[in-house]
């Protein structure tokens, strides 16, 4: 027998992709700007300038990803929030 709510079954596995795929970007984004500084390193001055702006290009993209993610995410919330009228909002925020 399953333990999980109708909750779960409906909305758990998109949330829960959502926040790993967020956690996945957030990572990525830090460890090639963590990176970037240590691979250009002993390299020509011209092929560190072309790496540099394939770094940033990268980085840009991450973050625009991330934006989105996060913009879709709140949405999301709000959907539940305002027109499911259920209780994923209430079990996000703290209780008193």
């Amino acid at each position: 027998m399953s333990t999980r709510t109708s909750h779960e079954l409906h909305y758990g596995s998109p949330a829960k992709t959502f926040h790993w795929l967020i956690v996945a970007l957030l990572v990525t984004q830090y460890l090639i700007g963590w990176l970037m500084p240590n691979i250009h390193r002993g390299m020509q001055p011209g092929t560190a300038m072309m790496s540099h702006i394939s770094f940033g290009v990268v980085i840009l993209a991450l973050t625009w990803t991330l934006l989105v993610v996060v913009g879709l995410h709140v949405v999301a919330a709000l959907v539940h929030l305002f027109i499911y009228r259920d209780r994923v909002m209430a079990r996000m925020l703290p209780t008193p």
